[in-house]
């Protein structure tokens, strides 16, 4: 979560996925940092209740395994 748009067309979008780090102590405060930023409220997703929090582990593949066929 280090990106720090500058503008809301820079990042406006129907559907936003924003990965999370379970083994990040300070994964939920730059969450909650990024939802009290103004540009958050104004971003279509969120007005649209369309933002999906996903475990960056998993959404990377670390997660994987390979299954039998």
């Amino acid at each position: 979560m280090m990106y720090r748009p500058t503008s809301k067309e820079s990042i406006d979008a129907d559907v936003l996925f924003i990965p999370t780090d379970s083994q990040d102590k300070d994964s939920n405060r730059k969450l909650n940092q990024l939802r009290q930023n103004p540009l958050w409220q104004r971003l279509e997703a969120v007005k649209q209740g369309k933002v999906y929090l996903v475990d960056y582990s998993t959404w990377r593949g670390a997660n994987c395994s390979p299954q039998k066929e």
